[in-house]
């Protein structure tokens, strides 16, 4: 288990059809290049000011769940 302190998680990983989350991109210092972590398990802990729910809709999953 690793975990990353003092970045930004900028967006979601998927696999190519996207089935599954494999990871994060995320960004170490502002205006430096995102970077690619991938992960079997992915927790957002930001609270009530996340941006997963629309990193899962351009996914295309909070359609698909309904």
């Amino acid at each position: 288990m690793s975990i990353v302190e003092r970045c930004e998680a900028v967006g979601l990983l998927s696999t190519p059809d996207g089935d599954r989350v494999i990871g994060a991109r995320v960004r170490r210092h502002p205006g430096t290049a995102d970077e690619r972590i991938e992960a079997d398990l992915v927790l957002d802990a930001t609270g009530r000011g996340s941006t997963a729910l629309g990193w899962l809709t351009a996914l295309g999953w909070l359609t698909a769940l309904g």
